[in-house]
Order: structure tokens, then sequence, then C-alpha cells
């Protein structure tokens, strides 16, 4: 035998041996199954979930450009949802944001993240606008509710405040503290 050729051997086995060596080095883990609550069961896009009274007339819709349904019952992940109340004898409100979560067992809304809200009426002159950073939705008695910064829009007019609740059905507001605002009265004789 050649010294080339047991040098060439020498090194095979010495290969060998580091590799045998590195691989028990190796840690596995043990594969854990996903969370069953948190691990989407399905998912669609350009989603639209429309909720009727009992007699047929509708009363809400949400859509969502892509809406996740975990595996919590009930619990249905939203991104850039759209909730547009239908009452028809009421302020039409459409709200807007980036995120959200539709708990369809108790019929509750949460929206988050750059939360829009726009009511309109044929008789308003310019619609009303409510723009806050969170914003829960109760559909089963068409309350929106807020604790967080909220500002309101009608022309010209600008309130702020903390804290807010809206009735979707009565079209009551309220902004709960701290608040200021300006208002723009018309003057009389005024063609605006």
């Amino acid at each position: 035998m050649n010294l080339r050729t047991l040098w060439g051997s020498l090194l095979l086995v010495t290969v060998t041996g580091m590799s045998f060596w590195l691989l028990g080095q190796v840690e596995t883990r043990p594969v854990h199954p996903a969370n069953p609550i948190t691990t989407p069961r399905y998912f669609l896009t350009q989603a639209t979930l429309d909720h009727w009274n009992r007699p047929g007339r509708p009363l809400y819709r949400v859509e969502a450009l892509r809406l996740e349904r975990l595996g919590h019952p009930g619990f249905f992940v939203l991104s850039k949802p759209d909730f547009e109340s239908r009452a028809t004898d009421a302020t039409v409100w459409k709200v807007r944001s980036r995120k959200g979560i539709l708990y369809s067992q108790n019929h509750i809304l949460k929206l988050w993240n750059a939360v829009s809200a726009r009511g309109t009426r044929p008789f308003m002159r310019f619609p009303l606008t409510v723009n806050t950073p969170r914003l829960t939705i109760a559909l089963a008695t068409d309350r929106a509710t807020t604790s967080a910064r909220t500002t309101l829009r009608y022309g010209l007019n600008r309130m702020t405040g903390v804290g807010f609740t809206l009735d979707l059905k009565t079209n009551r507001l309220a902004l709960l503290s701290r608040v200021h605002g300006r208002i723009v009265l018309r003057q009389p004789g005024g063609t605006r």
C-alpha cells in the first residue's frame, strides 16, 4: 500500500467518524401539535356576512378582506373589516378598521387599529364621522362603545373626548369625559 492510499483511507475514516459524531450532537425536539384554539380551521377572502331579523329585514353586514375561523367556536379574525348597519328607519352607519374579531355566539364585533365610522341620512347636510383607535359593537343591542379617545366631526364642527357610546337604532351618541370642541353656528339669514 502506498502512502497516498494510506492518507486517503485515513482521511475517509476521519471524515466518517466526524460525521457520526456531529450527527450525535444534533438536538432533536419533539413536535408539538398546533394549538387547536388558535389554529385556523378555514379562511375566506372577500367574505361577506349578512344578518337578518325574523321578518326578513336586513340588520347589518360585515365584510372583510380575509376572515379566519379559529378552533374556538364562533370566533372569527377579520382583516380590514367593514361593518354596515342596515336598519331602514335610522342613520346608516359604515364602520371600517384594519383589524377585528367577530364573536358570533354572543354577537360582539371588536374593531381596532384606525377605526373610522361614518353616519349618513338623506336629510343630513354632511356625514357625521367618528374616529377612534378601537370600538366594540354589540350587534344584538345595536350599541357601539369605546373607552378610548374619540373625535367626532360634522361639517366644520369638531368634538373630542374620552369614551364614546352610540345607539345605532335611536342615533343617540355621547362623548363620556374630557369633552372639548369647536362648534360653528350658521349666521341668521346666511346662505350657507
